[in-house]
C-alpha cells in the first residue's frame, strides 16, 4: 500500500535554473495537479541533471535524447501527467546580418536533426 505520509511530501525534483524551458514546463505541470514540489538539485548543465537523477536525488523533465540505462520514465500509472512536448520559436529581425541568417539556419537544421519542429 502507498505511504500517504510520502504522497505529502514535497516531490523533489532535479532542475534546470529558474526560467529553464523544460523546468517551467516540469512545474507547471506539478502544479496543475496539485503536487507539491521542492528543488533538491539544480543546474544549467544536462550532464550533470542527467547524472543526479540517474543517483536518485530526484525526478526531472529531460530530453529523451538523454535518457539513461539508470533512468526510469514516470507517467500516468505512477501519478504523472503526460508532458506532450515543447515548442521552440525562432525569431529574428528582418534585416539580420548573412552571419545571423547562417546561424539561424543552423539552429533549425540542429532542430530537425533532432525530430523537433521549429517554429518560424
Amino acid at each position: 500500500a502507498a505511504n500517504p505520509a510520502a504522497a505529502r511530501e514535497p516531490l523533489p525534483l532535479v532542475a534546470f535554473p529558474l526560467g529553464a524551458l523544460y523546468r517551467q514546463e516540469m512545474i507547471h505541470a506539478l502544479e496543475a495537479q496539485g503536487r507539491r514540489w521542492r528543488i533538491a538539485y539544480g543546474s544549467a548543465a544536462l550532464a550533470s541533471l542527467s547524472a543526479a537523477v540517474a543517483a536518485g536525488l530526484g525526478v526531472s523533465l529531460l530530453p529523451q535524447r538523454c535518457r539513461l540505462p539508470a533512468h526510469r520514465v514516470l507517467g500516468a500509472a505512477e501519478g504523472f501527467a503526460e508532458i506532450t512536448g515543447l515548442e521552440l520559436a525562432l525569431y529574428a529581425r528582418a534585416d539580420l546580418p548573412s552571419a545571423g541568417r547562417s546561424l539561424c539556419e543552423q539552429l533549425r537544421e540542429l532542430c530537425a536533426q533532432l525530430s523537433l519542429t521549429p517554429a518560424g
